[in-house]
């Protein structure tokens, strides 16, 4: 079983976008998913991300 959250650079490179841009929209308050913060790291629930790319589910 893999992990329940992508980090920030996982999440720019299936977007394909940089990190900078994600954290940028996380400063604006506009992220494309609502990230998790763990003290001062930013990750983003793999279960959202996937729904939202239209990736996962059933394999």
């Amino acid at each position: 079983m893999g992990a329940a959250t992508y980090t920030t650079e996982q999440l720019a490179e299936l977007c394909g976008l940089s990190a900078w841009a994600l954290y940028s929209s996380v400063r604006r308050g506009d992220p494309p998913v609502q990230p998790i913060r763990v003290g001062r790291r930013i990750v983003w629930p793999k279960a959202a991300v996937d729904a939202l790319l239209g990736i996962g589910g059933d394999q």
